[in-house]
């Protein structure tokens, strides 16, 4: 952090000596993920790859010069927006309305990931534009009708404000430039930044939307039908003036070429030649300056929107003009197919070996934390009904990230894999220096394991931390390759809460260890009434010793039934947490009157 801070003084002093100092380095950020077609949306969700196999078929990119960010951790969103808001965002029909169309949940889940990808897009652009001195390209982004508690516009989130906000907690404070030239109003940049001076927003569009009063605001609307010469003159004058009279240290521009033509939802008459004089203008008085540069695509409607910013970005990225991009319609397919060596996504890793984890804390979870909005079996959610992001901001919420951050992983995301054949799974993975998988859980609904009952039935359960080390008071367990992460109560409640939104009678689950039998002793009973006997009474034997001396004497085989001399042998079986009456009325039905045997320490095994 020190050294960022003093490589970007330096800079700061070279930019007012040197006025003429160019920023000679292009940087792009693509993710695969901000990809898919969906003909019901009028945004074209493929632009940023058509700019890509534009750039590449005249080879103006180098796969080193193309970073892929993550989706931005619900951690960064909170900078920004409400805890209620986030919350919407699970409801088809509020995505629906901000997109503008009646979309299915399986597309609203996936237009919310492609977003916060988009964010955290604009996030690492912004951090390599400050830090690196590079002109960064997030070929997605510009979100700027999102306020703190709502979207609008197709906006679900506002990622370039949470990039300043997130910039100003890394301790840059010098004045910021917003250049927003999307045809419509930056209404959400204006509220958000509307009581502070640092943050500039000059926006130059047809029609003002509910214009708040700002500090720091420059808000030019031309109404319809605008044409080059004026549009070009007003350009020029207000980004000059705010270039001089703000002396901004960081440039966002929003290039939107919703500005055209024939642009499918806008009413202005800009020329193709026009948005390419009106880009090149704006870049070079922002680079001749020195000034750290982010570039986001922001508004653009139809399929052939992305030509305009394509032609800008091969002009930019080679220093002189190029050819014209060809028609949407005549990038062959196996352009697109080729650009798989930029943009591979990392394999699972394979599985690890299972681990159990001693401590934590109770969760207080209610229902509505993991709002579920869809019962369409056909959707691709967590167990039919969880998105990712809804999982995240509960778990945020929760406060249970942070802890796992606190472990040293300060880059981690939630992500699921859903089968109709294996059930759901939903890991936490730390994404930095490499992928590591800290959580895993695999669960699926089950109504024959238990005749009569509907269960949640968990598969698989890892929560590890390989960065962590066993201590004296925390020693190996059995059954353990890594420490654990001390979050076995908290998903625990987790999966109650998910029984009770469901409907279900309770959780099923076989411990494969005993120490993991232990821990879930609080909330679970074998099914079979004799073993849980026999585990009743070795615990009892063993009620005096700590949790670690506990485990060890079990294991070791140094509890011994009182009887006859038998040694106690754990085997993993069918646990129930019960949440229905049913399911503890089938428990208590399944064990009647069964007496706990004795049993008792020895002091070696045998």
């Amino acid at each position: 952090m020190r050294r960022e801070f003093w490589h970007r003084t330096l800079r700061a002093w070279w930019r007012r000596h040197h006025p003429g100092a160019q920023l000679a380095e292009v940087q792009w950020i693509y993710s695969d993920r901000y990809r898919f077609e969906d003909h019901l949306l009028s945004a074209d969700l493929c632009r940023g790859q058509r700019i890509l196999t534009h750039l590449d078929r005249l080879k103006l990119i180098d796969p080193g010069e193309l970073h892929q960010p993550r989706r931005a951790s619900m951690r960064k969103l909170l900078l920004v927006h409400t805890e209620d808001y986030l919350n919407t965002l699970q409801d088809r029909a509020v995505v629906s309305r901000i997109l503008g169309a009646e979309v299915d949940t399986a597309t609203a889940d996936r237009v919310v990931l492609a977003q916060r990808c988009m964010v955290g897009g604009t996030l690492v652009a912004t951090r390599y534009a400050l830090d690196r001195g590079w002109t960064m390209v997030n070929l997605g982004g510009g979100l700027h009708h999102a306020g703190p508690a709502k979207g609008e516009g197709f906006c679900l989130f506002h990622d370039l404000a949470i990039a300043i906000v997130h910039q100003r907690g890394r301790g840059f404070d010098a004045p910021i430039l917003v250049i927003d030239l999307d045809l419509h109003d930056g209404d959400g940049t204006r509220e958000i930044f509307r009581e502070d001076p640092s943050v500039l927003t000059l926006s130059i569009h047809n029609r003002d939307l509910g214009h708040a009063d700002a500090v720091a605001d420059v808000s030019v609307a031309l109404g319809s039908e605008v044409e080059d010469s004026t549009y070009l003159e007003v350009v020029r004058r207000e980004v000059g003036r705010a270039l001089e009279s703000h002396r901004p240290e960081l440039v966002f521009f929003l290039a939107g070429t919703d500005v055209a033509a024939d642009d499918k939802l806008g009413d202005w008459q800009i020329s193709e030649s026009a948005i390419f004089e009106r880009d090149r203008w704006v870049i070079d008085a922002v680079r001749s300056r020195g000034i750290p540069l982010v570039i986001t695509l922001a508004g653009g409607y139809g399929q052939q929107a992305w030509r305009y910013s394509a032609r800008t970005l091969a002009w930019l990225r080679a220093g002189r003009e190029m050819p014209d991009p060809p028609a949407t319609d005549d990038l062959p397919l196996a352009t697109y197919r080729h650009l798989s060596r930029y943009l591979s996504v990392p394999a699972p890793s394979a599985r690890q070996e299972k681990s159990t984890e001693a401590g934590g804390f109770d969760l207080d979870l209610s229902v509505t934390d993991l709002p579920g909005m869809s019962r369409d079996p056909a959707d691709r959610r967590f167990l039919g009904r969880y998105t990712v992001h809804g999982v995240e901001l509960a778990l945020e919420k929760a406060g249970v990230l942070e802890r796992i951050r606190k472990h040293g992983y300060p880059s981690i995301h939630v992500e699921s894999d859903v089968s109709t054949t294996t059930g759901s799974t939903m890991r936490i993975v730390s994404t930095q220096p490499e992928r590591v998988v800290l959580v895993e859980l695999r669960a699926r609904r089950d109504g024959q394991t238990i005749p009569g009952l509907e269960l949640l039935y968990v598969d698989w359960l890892l929560s590890q931390n390989p960065k962590g080390e066993f201590l004296l008071h925390r020693p190996e367990l059995p059954g353990q390759s890594y420490p654990g992460l001390g979050l076995l109560r908290d998903i625990a409640s987790l999966l109650w809460v998910s029984c009770e939104t469901f409907d279900l009678d309770g959780i099923a689950f076989v411990p494969s260890h005993v120490a993991l039998a232990v821990q879930s002793r609080n909330f679970g009973r074998f099914v079979d009434a004799d073993l849980q006997a026999q585990f009743e009474g070795a615990l009892a034997a063993t009620r005096n010793l700590s949790t670690v001396e506990r485990l060890r004497a079990l294991h070791e085989g140094r509890v011994v039934r009182s009887e006859d001399g038998a040694t106690y042998r754990y085997q993993p079986s069918l646990m129930l947490a019960a949440v229905s009456d049913r399911a503890k009325e089938h428990l208590a039905a399944s064990a009647p009157e069964v007496e706990v045997p004795r049993y008792h320490l020895v002091s070696d095994s045998p």
